[in-house]
């Protein structure tokens, strides 16, 4: 998976999914839940690439296809303000 990234955050799992944002996170919770009991240290709002993708069905294509290009822009969920 060489240009993937190593962990994949809300924002990835969004967009993969095409879920919200609320739903990301508990989905992180849930993968993360799971490491733990396996006996690893997890980050909080991250998961890695390879134990998502053992446990949802993605090809390297498609997170090709739907991370690489993302995370070249900020994609960030926080809208900016715009001076009047």
């Amino acid at each position: 998976m060489e240009g993937i990234p190593k962990f994949l955050r809300v924002n990835d799992l969004m967009q993969i999914l095409s879920i919200s944002e609320s739903k990301a996170y508990a989905i992180i919770r849930n993968l993360n839940k799971k490491l733990k009991e396996q006996g690893y240290e997890t980050l909080a709002g991250r998961v890695p690439t390879k134990f998502f993708c053992e446990n949802f069905y993605c090809g390297e294509e498609m997170l090709t296809e739907t991370i690489i290009p993302g995370r070249r822009k900020n994609h960030d969920t926080a809208k900016t303000r715009t001076s009047r």
